[in-house]
């Protein structure tokens, strides 16, 4: 085997595991499947179908974020998305730093303390800011 082909097979090699590192192929992998309770319009996560593994309450929460926001859902004021995004778990829009929005009763998951002992908390634009 001379260099050149050496080096071809190195480079192909690379940009191979560089790209499934990358995501570039995630286009192969089968869609996440949502469950929709019949009376309510709220989608819950309940695992990844690809990996069979229980979806985490962060995974499944930025999911729906950015759902909402390719629906042109406004974000801006800090809904709340989901109630029950996982069991035990709420999904909620905020901001970082906070602002007097955040603190407004309306924009806040109802279910907190409540039948969801843990909260998400993602940014408008869907990036993760904390968890309780």
């Amino acid at each position: 085997m001379n260099s050149n082909t050496a080096l071809l097979i190195v480079v192909t090699v690379s940009l191979l595991i560089g790209g499934y590192m990358m995501g570039w192929f995630d286009f192969l992998k089968p869609e996440r499947q949502p469950y929709v309770k019949p009376d309510v319009e709220e989608v819950i996560y309940t695992q990844d179908v690809s990996e069979g593994e229980p979806l985490r309450p962060r995974d499944a929460c930025q999911t729906l974020c950015l759902e909402k926001l390719s629906q042109g859902v406004d974000l801006s004021d800090g809904p709340c998305l989901s109630n029950s995004i996982t069991e035990d778990w709420a999904c909620d829009v905020a901001h970082s730093p906070r602002e007097e929005v955040d603190g407004d009763p309306n924009n806040q998951c109802s279910e907190y303390g409540k039948t969801a002992s843990h909260f998400i908390e993602v940014d408008p634009e869907c990036a993760y800011i904390r968890e309780k």
